[in-house]
Parts: C-alpha cells; sequence; structure tokens
C-alpha cells in the first residue's frame, strides 16, 4: 500500500476524478471489523471457540489493495513528474499524438544585445540566456539544439539530449562567436532552412527565438524597400511554422538603451526592442509572443513542456500511420500493471474465501 501512493505521489493522472473511490477502502475495512465481532458472538452462543481472524484479515487485505490498483488503473496514470520539472498536460484520450522530436533556442547574438535595458537592468544577452537555462531545465528526453545569429546563423549545439554541454554553451555564447555586429532576420530564415535540424521532415520542432528584433539590415533600407523585404522574412518564417511550434520573447525596453562603447565600437547609438516586428513574426509563425518578464521562463516552460506532452496532431497531414505514431508515444496510459495486480489480489481473495467455506 506504501508503494501504491508513493507512486500516486509522483504521477501524474488523465482522469482524477475517480479517486473518491479510494473512499471505499475503510468502509471495506469497517465491514471486516462488523462481520468479525458478528461471527465471533455467533460462535460464543453456540460454546464454541472463536475462529481465527486471520483469514477473514487477508481476503480483506487482498480486496481493499486489489480495489486500490483498480481505482488506480480507472485514473489513468499517464508519467513522471521529476524533480524540479512541471506537471505535464495529460495527452487527450481518442487521438493520435506526436511529441516534438526537438526543441531549438534561437539566440540573438547582435551587438544590440549588450544593451543594459533587459528586467532588473541586465544586458539583453544575460535575460536571454537566463530565460534559455530556465526552459531548459524543465525539458527531458527531447533533443535540443541552440542556433546563434546576427548578420548570419551558426549552429552553436547540434541536436543532442547533452543538457550539460548545452548550458555551457548558452553560457559561452557571445556576439564574438558571430562574424558581425549586425542583425539579419532574412539570413536567419535561410539558415534554418538549410540546417535541416529535424533529422525526420515530417517531425515536430519547437523553436524558441529570443532577441530584441532590431533588425538592422532590414531597417537600413531605403523605406520604399522596406515593406517588400519585410514581407519575404514574415512568409520565410510562415514556412517554417508550417508542423512546427514557436515561442517568441521581446528582450529589452520600448524605450531604448545606448550601447555600451569599447575600442572597436565608439558610436554613441540607441538601440530598443522592437516588439511590433516580434508580434508579427509569432503572427506568421502561429506562435506565441510574450515581453520580458521577470516570471516568462516559467510561463514559457510550462507552455513548452504542456506542448511536448500534448504534441500537435500532425500523424494525419503527414500521413504516418497509427501503429507508428504508437511506437513514437512514449507516454501511454500506464494503466496495465495496476489492472494486473487488480485482478490477482481478486484471485487470491476469491481463493482464502473458497477455503473459508471448506473450512
Amino acid at each position: 500500500m506504501t508503494g501504491l501512493l508513493f507512486a500516486a505521489a509522483i504521477t501524474e493522472f488523465a482522469t482524477p476524478e475517480y479517486s473518491w473511490l479510494f473512499l471505499a477502502i475503510p468502509l471495506l475495512a469497517l465491514s471486516y471489523l462488523v462481520y468479525d465481532q458478528q461471527r465471533r458472538r455467533r460462535f460464543g452462543q453456540m460454546s464454541l471457540p472463536p475462529p481465527s481472524s486471520q483469514p477473514l484479515a487477508l481476503q480483506v487485505a487482498a480486496l481493499c489493495l486489489g480495489w486500490s490498483f483498480a481505482v488506480f488503473a480507472l485514473m489513468a496514470p499517464y508519467g513522471k513528474m521529476d524533480n524540479g520539472s512541471l506537471p505535464l498536460t495529460p495527452p487527450k484520450r481518442g487521438k493520435i499524438a506526436l511529441f516534438a522530436s526537438e526543441v531549438v533556442f534561437i539566440i540573438d547574438l547582435s551587438r544590440s544585445m549588450l544593451a543594459q535595458d533587459g528586467v532588473g537592468g541586465e544586458k539583453r544577452l544575460e535575460r536571454a540566456r537566463e530565460i534559455a537555462l530556465g526552459v531548459l531545465e524543465h525539458l527531458g528526453g527531447v533533443n535540443v539544439s541552440v542556433v546563434g545569429f546576427s548578420s548570419t546563423g551558426e549552429l552553436l549545439v547540434p541536436p543532442t539530449m547533452d543538457y550539460l554541454y548545452t548550458r555551457l554553451m548558452l553560457q559561452k555564447a557571445s556576439p564574438e562567436d558571430m562574424p558581425s555586429p549586425g542583425t539579419d532576420f532574412a539570413a536567419l530564415v535561410d539558415f534554418l532552412n538549410k540546417a535541416k535540424l529535424s533529422k525526420n521532415a515530417a517531425s515536430h520542432t519547437l523553436f524558441l527565438l529570443l532577441s530584441d528584433g532590431e533588425d538592422s539590415s532590414l531597417f537600413s533600407l531605403p523605406p520604399e524597400l522596406r515593406p517588400k523585404a519585410e514581407r519575404a522574412i514574415f512568409q520565410g518564417f510562415a514556412n517554417l511554422g508550417q508542423n512546427n511550434s514557436w515561442f517568441i520573447v521581446g528582450i529589452g525596453s520600448d524605450k531604448g538603451s545606448p550601447l555600451p562603447q569599447d575600442a572597436n565600437f565608439k558610436q554613441s547609438v540607441t538601440t530598443r526592442c522592437h516588439a511590433s516586428f516580434l508580434r508579427q513574426i509569432a503572427t506568421s509563425t502561429r506562435g506565441h509572443y510574450a515581453g520580458d518578464s521577470p516570471t516568462i521562463d516559467l510561463t514559457f516552460a510550462d507552455a513548452i513542456v504542456s506542448e511536448l506532452a500534448n504534441g500537435p496532431r500532425i500523424a494525419l497531414r503527414s500521413g504516418t500511420s497509427k501503429e507508428n505514431a504508437d511506437e513514437r508515444n512514449p507516454r501511454r496510459y500506464r494503466t496495465t500493471f495496476p489492472l494486473l495486480m487488480a485482478s490477482f489480489l481478486l484471485l487470491i481473495s476469491l481463493s482464502i474465501r473458497k477455503r473459508m467455506e471448506q473450512i
């Protein structure tokens, strides 16, 4: 019974509303006590030695434990909550759920990310790291990769489940890793299209984009050329949004902040977060946008982990068979073991009952 209670404490359930059926256990135990007292009284009235209570106690214990396992199965357990993890949303019944094969962190490593107008007065890049690391802490069993971009994209961490290495690379990522300090979202789109991070074309990828949205290449264009270039960027992101999920965080303030000067950069430049540009990217990808906040890492971690649990219904669109989908489903309802235990204990209870009748 202790093991069953421990399993219930670390397991998520799809139908927890059936937990009230556990209340039948004390009723069964109370019924046993009443019946045993009545039986002993009858034997006393007939001047017979009182019967042993052990077989009846074993029968009731087996019946209560079997009932517990049956209710446990009825509640549809489906997974485990690891230490430090957020609880997962249960899979929808009656539908084929394919889970994301990879989470891609896209970090803006342009020079504008060195501005100190992040939450708490931090540098934008530091805030982007904190958010990425906060989300990474809540992931498990899924490939992750890291893409840095400025005027071009660069794969800093190829798809891996080595989260420690990913954490180290996120902490190390810097504008110095990039060939130039500017930002070019069109180049990022081209890089993501060519990189083909996911090995399976029909699989689902979650992208987390952390940027201030300041596209220096786009904003430097003449006003008459900018709308066409913007449409091309948004269309590129729309194509990347097919069968994939996008989560975008705008880093920095709308008011702007001056860039720090050094030996290589002595100009006085004010940079700000272009939230409207990032929102349009989110709209193009049918994704989610949020401005930076002290709890945005937890908010997006919850949303990402929930989507990893549920997954988009891409099986029918990609032509995946139900058998293949079941093979790739790592969180089926874990009801087989409790049902077998319930049946086994019920048979033991019936066996004890028959033996008592023979005695």
